[in-house]
């Protein structure tokens, strides 16, 4: 399986004439036969100022005229099984110490061991058998540390054990630390200690503290916030009419609704007929407490009426607002213990949300917001409504991140605090959830961006 995913995402790393071969046989399995002067230079038009690649690719390309496509394929996996790398899982990272070539070096992972190959010509410098592996730590921070234990023969009959350390930088610390133990289980009961074992509950809460302050600082967060905003609104309850700032909904059957390009809908769900607001009636113009207070971050069981989040370049971000708090509701009210509701039932709703925050990554921190202030001390973390909660946070993580960088650093010290606040309780629902979350944000964060939603069986799988 780590073979095919390695090809699939073309992530194997290739030397210069192995990646020209390669290029003029997928070429080849592609397109067919086609004008070798125009088609093949408009497709690789991207590699202008590497003429002399272009050249090559395309005389390899002229090369395999009339070969049959499936054909072209099988000569494509016949040269990548003689790549060195193949079957192997292959991390970027950045060396924290000093090589001559540079700190920039590939982390290959197989069944085999572990090796460090140069980014520039691929080669691998260092092989090491698992049995040589002492010890390995992942941070959540992207700290990656691998010791390793050799011996040498010093004199005839004496052995001297030699430990090496080296310590990395790379998004993807826990998905190596994950595969390692995935090919290597002993190494999870010879005194390898957890990934998540070094967060400090003090450290984490304090880290909250910063991002959100660096959230209102850089003008993210709607102020003032939702709970002041609720005040507001029901002091002018009744000089609106409450008909006109109903937001339409689109039915799907007797459960959903659609965000319709852009239109939420809340009306007709028991429970969240909540009111609607106008733009202008929560702007900053109006006159209101500026304050952002500790309500305002944590969980409510008020109805959001618009975004959590301000952003003047997005579209519509309020009524997105207001559209996803309503799905997030929704599927939070679900009882799939009584076999009452299905996932199934509301996996159209998620969709809708989750295609549309990958359209608009501005979109896709609003609805971190939500998320974390929803599973911010919530009063009944043992519930069913709590862990629906963070099934949707496990739903979201697997399929897109913010594009704010100010969100991003906010849900990963949110789930950092989680985890180090559950270390002593294993069957903490936040901590165990947290775990996966993290693990899958950085994940998906490391990835290139998905087109499309998480499909059906994906958002049941979550669930």
């Amino acid at each position: 399986m780590q073979a095919i995913d390695t090809v699939l995402r073309d992530a194997i790393p290739l030397k210069p004439r192995e990646a020209i071969q390669l290029a003029a046989l997928k070429a080849q399995a592609t397109m067919g036969d086609c004008n070798r002067t125009s088609a093949m230079t408009t497709m690789i038009a991207s590699l202008k100022q590497r003429d002399q690649t272009v050249a090559d690719i395309v005389q390899h390309y002229s090369q395999f005229r009339g070969m049959p496509s499936l054909q072209a394929k099988f000569l494509y996996l016949q040269i990548l099984q003689t790549n060195h790398f193949y079957g192997a899982a292959l991390f970027r990272a950045e060396y924290q110490g000093f090589w001559t070539f540079g700190q920039d070096v590939w982390i290959a992972v197989s069944c085999d061991g572990i090796e460090f190959a140069e980014a520039d010509n691929r080669e691998a410098f260092m092989v090491f058998t698992f049995e040589e592996l002492a010890h390995h730590e992942a941070g959540a921070d992207g700290r990656l540390e691998l010791s390793f234990s050799r011996q040498s023969l010093q004199q005839p009959g004496e052995q001297l054990d030699n430990t090496e350390i080296y310590a990395f930088a790379t998004p993807q610390a826990l998905e190596v630390a994950a595969l390692i133990v995935e090919y290597d289980p002993a190494k999870g009961r010879r005194g390898y200690r957890p990934q998540f074992a070094d967060l400090d509950a003090g450290v984490c809460a304090r880290d909250v503290e910063k991002q959100r302050a660096i959230l209102l600082e850089k003008g993210v967060m709607r102020v003032p916030g939702p709970s002041a905003t609720e005040a507001m609104l029901l002091s002018q309850e009744a000089k609106t009419t409450r008909g006109s700032l109903i937001l339409k909904a689109k039915r799907r059957g007797s459960h959903g609704f659609s965000w319709m390009g852009g239109v939420g809908g809340i009306s007709g769900i028991p429970g969240l007929e909540s009111m609607a607001s106008s733009r202008s009636s929560i702007s900053r113009a109006d006159k209101a407490p500026t304050e952002y207070g500790e309500a305002d971050w944590t969980y409510s069981q008020s109805k959001l009426v618009t975004s959590l989040s301000v952003d003047e370049a997005a579209a519509r971000l309020e009524e997105f607002g207001s559209y996803a708090n309503t799905v997030i509701w929704r599927f939070a009210h679900a009882d799939f213990r009584s076999k009452a509701s299905h996932p199934v039932d509301f996996a159209p709703q998620i969709q809708d949300v989750l295609a549309s925050c990958l359209a608009q990554g501005s979109q896709a921190g609003e609805l971190y917001l939500q998320l974390v202030k929803l599973t911010t001390a919530h009063p009944n973390p043992a519930g069913q409504e709590f862990a629906n909660l963070w099934k949707l946070m496990s739903i979201a993580c697997g399929a897109v991140v913010p594009e704010s960088q100010e969100i991003a650093s906010y849900v990963r010290a949110h789930l950092r605090k989680c985890i180090a606040y559950s270390k002593k309780d294993s069957n903490d629902v936040a901590g165990r959830c947290a775990k996966y979350c993290l693990r899958t944000f950085m994940k998906t964060a490391a990835s290139e961006k998905r087109r499309y939603p998480p499909s059906t069986e994906e958002i049941i799988f979550a669930s």
